[in-house]
């Protein structure tokens, strides 16, 4: 009956830890750090790679090189210390993205794109490359932050 007992405490305890590490996971994302060639790298924008290995802010529609979305405070990240300036790229999960309405308004379930404009998403109009579900409706001219799936 110990043993049982015993068991069954393990059994709860693993259990307990799991849900735990999914529940605080489920809303945050794994980052890596990166070096972005570009200047005023916001939370939000849209990181591509170009062939030589640099990363730079997205500058073209359906842009097939996107690595991820810039974030804040990622819950796990790798990270390098050479004192270069580098920002967290999360490339699933849910994240804060810049998206502006020039190509339309956006709309929940919406799928958005990259952009001319650097780092910035839009609404997707045809097929190709995708870099998330926008998760609510936006309609304002300006530039914002909103919330894709990626």
């Amino acid at each position: 009956m110990n043993k049982f007992v015993n068991n069954f405490c393990l059994l709860i305890l693993v259990f307990y830890f799991v849900a735990f590490v999914n529940a605080q996971l489920s809303s945050y994302n794994i980052a890596r750090y990166v070096e972005v060639e570009d200047t005023k790298v916001e939370i939000g924008s849209i990181i591509s790679q170009n062939a030589d290995g640099s990363f730079i802010k997205s500058r073209k529609a359906y842009d097939t090189q996107v690595k991820g979305v810039v974030v804040a405070n990622p819950a796990i990240y790798v990270k390098s210390d050479d004192g270069n300036e580098r920002f967290a790229v999360v490339n699933t999960g849910y994240a804060k993205i810049l998206a502006n309405t020039s190509n339309g308004q956006i709309k929940r379930g919406e799928l958005l794109r990259t952009s001319a404009t650097p780092g910035v998403a839009v609404r997707s109009d045809k097929s190709g490359f995708v870099v998330g579900t926008s998760l609510q409706d936006y309609s304002n001219k300006s530039l914002k932050q909103n919330n894709p799936t990626i």
